[in-house]
């Protein structure tokens, strides 16, 4: 899955809170939320690790999976953007649109 040649390769994690609402970062200067999204489980497990509430890491397994689940639930919560990988020290990611995953 591409987006402005960025290769979404699976599985891809997200980390959850126990009620089922997922990790969020603003953009530094945009201020746009994304979910965070990481391309690693290792990766997810460290900021997992740094959290101060009960969470769980959920697994996309697919393409299809994240377009027909997770897409249309951040638009409806008015999350336009996956944060890949952010740092949990910095809040710094790669910001991707929504809008572009097929």
């Amino acid at each position: 899955m591409q987006d402005n040649d960025f290769l979404l390769i699976y599985p891809l994690y997200l980390i959850g809170s126990m009620d089922g609402a997922a990790l969020t970062l603003s953009g530094e200067h945009s201020g746009d939320r994304g979910v965070a999204v990481f391309t690693e489980e290792l990766l997810a497990e460290r900021v997992q690790e740094q959290l101060q509430f009960d969470s769980e890491i959920w697994t996309i397994e697919t393409p299809e999976q994240l377009k027909n689940h997770h897409v249309p639930l951040c638009k409806e919560l008015g999350i336009n953007y996956f944060a890949i990988d952010p740092k949990h020290e910095t809040g710094e990611a790669f910001f991707i649109p929504i809008d572009g995953i097929e």
